[in-house]
């Protein structure tokens, strides 16, 4: 039902909440919202924030406000609110407007919002051409005469450069071509250095961000060793500079050095500048869509099934799209708008809108465009997305850390109590995805970025609030300018040995823009990139009069926060404090002074700060924190955590002695979620172990229950038997305990408690004659069993993964429902269970394989097993991509197929000893092994060859690399072995009496 407020209403938070929620779609000039942003939002904070409460004393250094103080910034508020709700009547006005044309048609359809970032992307038109053309270019023959080479796509933004690129990335025929495919968003600004790390993030699966500039050529020669013998796809999007040809090749050397030719390089960029500068032997230019194509791409995102051959609509449509240019942004972006609504009242507005009066001639202006899809989103997302004005272009964006920020700035409204403001805040941020606003930058990163020209639209609506100052000139500063960034990251150069050189006619353009600004209503304070010691201390001597930000974001070189701020307990109103370091530092310290931050609900320290980092002794004054985003070794370092009800993670506790870090602790921590690990449980009593309180924490995933330290060592093995009495909520899906030396708890095997649990880890519970019953756990998905040595039989439900490892005296292992059980499993692995080697036999006979509908890792290490059953019946389930087949005495012997990483490659080392004769070669027919690129056998006694059964080398037209290593005896003397034709590397090592002639079979006509 529509809400109004009476007249004498004067609260502007009331007023804000009560057309948050409207589809507020403006026709006027957007001047109007962001008076009401700038002015409403901070009308009350600046003064009633100013006077606080909390238990113990006001921190040193504070200035005392008084209630006549109060009174006086009050009252100068009271005319600019009245003049605010002016503004807000046209704004109302409007809403009016669009609720009458809904109630004219009761059939308006509104597609429901999805609520996920992974949203469906439209289909591309039009670029077969130029895809086609890119991809023949990376695979023919003669791409692989030349060690590497460069192709260069150019357009105007939004043209569908990156979404190009995508094509050819994804194409079949390309993943086939090369052994590895990176994907790389370059930026505004090339980092040789920050590219590299991303590179190696990506293909070693670790983060490499604490390398410093002085150790580059650490990270070049471990580039070099990852990406040796491999042929290589990189995708460089978005480039801008054309003056860092040195840079260029630098970041290339390791891709030069290669030994496989055919690597390539493809890069996409506006200006035609950058494809000269990094050499490109084709260069791609991308032009606007044709008229057909372009009206196809519109059509999808505007219209859906039940519309798409509405005439009136279509019509309309069609007057659209004269205005977009071609741009398939364009198309994107206002296609979503449209598609909110199906009535021809909605879309005509759209179309006679007077934004469209500036529309130019220039094909690359789009503004028009881009700002009616914005005055067409509801206020509340209008109000998010402006805020997102303040970050760096290009700019990687964290779902949480931004929803965080809108929090601390008051841009999200709970509709009631129950509603946790994260949780509207992931919807907010999942409509600026789904409306096009924001998009998933590769999908080898959970971050997302925003179109560059969707930052311009940002920054154009938000021009009387957001301020950057990041060159070296000085601009007009609005008057009314809340939330301000300082980008020095290109502005500071850094030398190899990590010194900075100074910068003073940045620094003079930054004292002399901060000086304009109304310091004391700024709410939001960014600092992004390196500075010298001048700067910081400038950057400490302005911010002395700076008090009511609510989100400060600092990037620090220098390892102390006082070097950037002087008095940090003085920014009393702060609710979201990031503090990063450029490197980790051998020993970090938070200052006492942050414990007097009692409005502080969101404190961030993740980026290098080390396990060695200091916490203050009075962290747990911070009764409003939520979220405490830092390593897990430094969430267990927190004394009197208990204090911190508001606390949302606690990723680590680990008990001690003192009372400060007493299992007691936890009893009133009843909002945590996601993970928590508990440690060192062997120092809890029993009369202590029920104070926790574990099942009142109904939010709680996972849990952790440790006996050893968090460091993992085992101090007391004699323990008190309290796990009976930490009873974790039903709600709880992953479940780990740890070191317990007592009987399987109650609640564990309870028909009625962990009704929601999907993954048990049991490790080294040496007591344990029994595990929990399948019928007891529902909807068990994953069971890892680990040194239980007194498990004798067990029975197992219809899992996806099924780990038993050092189960000594395991004799039997029946499942529940053994149809179903061989059609989830996905993941086996079998080791150190000498007797379980029939429940082997019955799985693995040829009869079961097409029963295995999901199987695609089989690890298992058994002697029995690998010296009675034939390796191709174990192996021959089609969908086994990772298998490790070995035997448990010697650790030799068997077959190791390993899985592709980026690409499809694949990788065969098979083993043989003295119980392993012969091996069948007719493993190599297995279409799973089609795209096999390398293949070693080793520790085969006798390699012989009878009829024509290594003929089957000559089906893996993929292979790529050969070798045999200590086979005594590798051919008869007139064996001819066919290889085919893709083979570029062989190797014989210890083979004592290799016989006879390798040949590689002719190339296909």
């Amino acid at each position: 039902m529509k809400q109004t407020l009476p007249a004498s209403s004067t609260d502007p938070g009331m007023l804000l909440l009560d057309i948050g929620d409207k589809n507020f779609s403006l026709s006027t000039s957007g001047s109007d919202v962001k008076f009401l942003n700038t002015g409403i939002a901070g009308a009350a904070e600046d003064t009633a924030e100013s006077s606080f409460s909390n238990e113990g004393s006001s921190p040193p250094g504070l200035q005392i406000i008084t209630n006549k103080d109060i009174s006086r910034e009050i009252s100068e508020h009271v005319e600019e609110c009245c003049r605010i709700a002016k503004y807000m009547h046209n704004a109302l006005e409007l809403e009016n407007l669009d609720y009458q044309i809904a109630q004219r048609n009761p059939n308006t359809r509104t597609d429901p919002r999805e609520t996920s970032p992974c949203h469906t992307v439209p289909n591309v038109y039009g670029r077969d051409q130029e895809r086609d053309f890119i991809v023949s270019k990376l695979t023919s023959v003669e791409s692989t005469r030349t060690n590497l080479s460069v192709i260069a796509i150019v357009g105007h933004g939004g043209v569908g450069k990156t979404t190009l690129a995508k094509l050819v990335f994804n194409n079949s025929a390309v993943s086939k071509h090369f052994d590895i495919l990176l994907w790389v968003y370059v930026s505004v600004h090339f980092d040789e250095v920050k590219i590299m790390r991303e590179l190696l993030d990506m293909l070693c699966g670790d983060k490499h961000e604490n390398i410093k500039k002085s150790e580059e050529l650490q990270l070049h020669e471990k580039l070099e060793h990852v990406l040796k013998s491999k042929r290589v796809l990189l995708v460089m999007d978005d480039m801008w500079e054309d003056d860092k040809k040195g840079q260029w090749v630098d970041m290339l050397n390791p891709l030069l050095s290669n030994d496989v030719n055919g690597n390539r390089v493809l890069v996409t960029t506006r200006k035609p500048s950058v494809a000269t500068m990094v050499g490109a032997s084709d260069c791609i230019k991308l032009e606007g869509l044709s008229k057909g194509n372009f009206w196809r791409l519109f059509k999808e995102c505007a219209f859906d099934e039940n519309h798409m051959k509405d005439r009136k609509l279509e019509k309309i449509g069609q007057q659209i799209v004269e205005k977009l240019k071609g741009n398939p942004l364009a198309a994107k972006t206002l296609g979503k708008v449209l598609r909110k609504r199906f009535e021809v009242d909605y879309w005509r507005r759209i179309l006679e809108t007077s934004e469209w009066k500036h529309n130019t001639d220039d094909e690359n202006d789009i503004m028009p465009a881009l700002m009616i899809s914005y005055k067409y989103l509801p206020f509340h997302l209008q109000r998010c997305f402006s805020y997102c004005a303040v970050f760096p272009k290009y700019h990687r964006y964290d779902k949480e850390r931004l929803v965080d920020m809108w929090i601390a700035q008051d841009l999200i409204y709970s509709p009631n109590l129950h509603s946790r403001l994260e949780d509207i805040g992931t919807d907010y941020f999942n409509d600026l995805v789904d409306n096009g606003f924001l998009e998933k930058q590769t999908e080898f990163s959970g971050l997302l970025v925003m179109h560059d020209l969707i930052h311009d639209l940002a920054q154009k609506v938000s021009y009387d609030e957001s301020f950057t100052i990041e060159n070296n000139e000085p601009g007009d500063v609005p008057q009314l300018v809340r939330h301000v960034s300082v980008i020095t990251e290109w502005q500071y150069k850094t030398e190899i040995n990590g010194t900075v050189h100074p910068n003073d006619l940045f620094l003079r353009v930054f004292c002399n823009s901060f000086r304009k600004l109304q310091r004391r209503s700024l709410n939001t304070l960014m600092l992004f990139g390196p500075h010298d010691l001048d700067f910081a201390e400038r950057f400490r001597q302005e911010l002395s009069e700076v008090r009511s930000v609510r989100v400060l974001k600092l990037e620090m070189v220098f390892f102390e926060l006082d070097a950037l701020i002087g008095n940090i307990s003085a920014f009393i109103n702060l609710r979201y404090l990031e503090l990063g370091c450029f490197y980790e530092g051998p020993r970090l310290e938070l200052p006492e002074a942050i414990c007097w931050l009692y409005h502080l609900e969101v404190l961030d320290i993740k980026k290098n700060w080390g396990v060695s980092t200091v916490l203050p002794r009075g962290m747990c004054k911070l009764v409003n924190l939520r979220h405490f985003i830092a390593k897990k070794e430094l969430h267990a370092k927190i004394p009197s955590i208990g204090k911190m009800i508001a606390l949302q993670e606690l990723e680590a506790f680990d008990v001690r002695e003192s009372s400060e870090f007493s299992l007691s602790q936890l009893k009133g921590l009843n909002q945590l979620r996601g993970s928590i690990s508990i440690s060192s449980l062997y120092m809890v009593r029993c009369e202590e172990a029920s104070e926790a309180s574990l099942c009142d924490k109904v939010n709680l995933t996972s849990l952790e229950l440790s006996w050893y330290t968090l460091s993992g060592s085992l101090i007391r093995p004699r323990t008190h038997p309290i796990l009976e009495d930490l009873v974790p909520p039903s709600s709880l899906r992953n479940l780990q305990i740890v070191g317990y030396r007592h009987a399987l708890p109650s609640w564990l095997s309870s028909n009625v408690h962990l009704t929601s649990l999907r993954s048990i880890h049991l490790v080294n519970c040496l007591f344990w004659k029994a595990i929990p019953h399948p019928q007891q756990l529902p909807v068990l998905q994953e069971m890892h069993l680990i040194n239980l040595p007194r498990v004798i039989a067990i029975e197992i439900g219809p899992l996806r993964i099924l780990e038993l490892c050092r189960l000594q005296n395991l004799r039997e292992c029946t499942f529940f429902d053994k149809e179903q059980s061989y059609a989830n499993l996905e993941m086996l692995e079998v080791e150190g269970c000498p007797k379980l080697n029939e429940f082997l036999s019955q799985i693995f006979i040829s009869s079961n394989a097409h029963k295995f509908l999901g199987l695609h890792r089989l690890h298992i290490k058994n002697d029995f097993i690998l010296n009675t059953i034939p390796l191709l019946e174990l192996i021959v389930i089609d969908s086994l991509t990772d298998i490790d087949l070995r035997c448990e005495q010697s650790g030799f012997g068997g077959f190791r197929l390993k899985p592709p990483r980026i690409s499809d490659e694949i990788s065969v080392q098979i083993e043989g000893d003295k119980s392993i004769l012969k091996l069948d070669e007719r493993l190599f027919t297995l279409n799973k092994l089609r795209n096999l690129q390398e293949l070693e056998i080793r520790g085969y006694p006798t390699m012989t060859r009878q009829g024509r059964s290594w003929d089957g080398f000559q089906r893996l037209k993929s292979l790529k690399k050969f070798r045999m290593i200590m086979c005594t005896v590798v051919f008869a003397t007139d064996l001819e072995c066919f290889l085919p034709p893709s083979v570029e590397e062989l190797e014989f090592s210890w083979c004592k009496h290799y016989r006879g002639t390798i040949v590689t079979s002719p190339a296909e006509p």
